[in-house]
């Protein structure tokens, strides 16, 4: 008796190890109740949204790997910036209560703190006033913020010279149904 050898081409067998583990990886990330398809599509698309707009700097992003028990649950928080002066832009970012990552009632009015800092400005490069709020995430509204725009620079006395900052809330109000995902806000300066 000869030997014959039956073959599976490499593609073949790649292409199917690809497949068990993307299924493996999704059935481990259901099973847990990590973010659901749509929060993953909505992260992509922020992404796109992100490097669209030059001046734009990202802050903090932390994942959210709860359940999906409650109405709101935001496991990643993004606080942008466009406008002058973004080459001096030394941080920015947005938290609810403290965390980028918050829980919650669809529906729920969040008082969402922004914070942004400029270092070694020159005179007049480097923006005096936050003129617009805006929230890319559908559903999501922006209620108001304190102070009122146009919100005026609140750099702490002591600060270096050429130190600009920004600190402000944001009131957003989350959508009615349940969502779980990012929030990207992004603040327009002149």
């Amino acid at each position: 008796m000869g030997s014959h050898r039956v073959g599976v081409g490499r593609s073949a067998l790649t292409g199917v190890i690809v497949l068990v583990v993307a299924a493996a990886g999704l059935a481990a990330l259901y099973g847990t109740g990590g973010l659901g398809a749509s929060s993953t599509s909505t992260a992509a698309s922020h992404a796109t949204s992100r490097s669209s707009i030059s001046t734009l700097s990202s802050s903090s992003a932390t994942t959210y790997t709860g359940g999906h028990g409650p109405g709101l649950a935001i496991g990643v928080m993004f606080g942008n910036v466009q406008g002058p002066g973004s080459s001096y832009l030394s941080s920015n970012g947005t938290t609810v209560a403290g965390d980028t990552i918050y829980v919650g009632n669809a529906s729920e009015t969040l008082e969402v703190q922004f914070d942004i800092v400029y270092v070694n400005c020159p005179t007049n490069s480097c923006p005096t006033h936050v003129t617009l709020v805006t929230v890319l995430d559908p559903g999501f509204t922006i209620v108001g913020t304190k102070p009122p725009y146009p919100i005026p620079t609140n750099t702490p006395a002591g600060a270096s010279i050429g130190q600009v900052e920004f600190h402000f809330v944001v009131n957003v109000r989350a959508p009615s149904s349940q969502y779980n995902g990012p929030l990207l806000l992004v603040a327009t300066t002149r």
